[in-house]
């Protein structure tokens, strides 16, 4: 079978009720844009292995902690554009 190399710079996938972001190692070497605003977001796990990513929407998501993205931006600063409307969940 032939390989298939996706090459995807923006990805805009907000008000899809997406709760997680996952499945993305097919592009995770390419995609500069994530947009995915408007969703069920409560964690930034699976923003590491996104190499290339410069620009990530995330507002009127529910997260619950942004030390995963300051973690990211502080060992890579690639990420220079963050659009983010804090609506944190409150665990009281």
């Amino acid at each position: 079978a032939e390989e298939v190399c996706l090459i995807l710079r923006i990805l805009s996938m907000g008000r899809n009720n997406i709760k997680n972001i996952e499945k993305l190692d097919e592009v995770c070497g390419t995609l500069e844009q994530l947009w995915m605003s408007y969703s069920q977001i409560s964690s930034l796990e699976g923003l590491s292995e996104l190499n290339n990513l410069t620009t990530l929407f995330l507002g009127n998501n529910s997260i619950k902690s942004f030390s995963k993205l300051e973690k990211i931006v502080s060992e890579r600063r690639s990420i220079v554009d963050i659009h983010q409307t804090k609506r944190i969940s409150k665990s009281n």
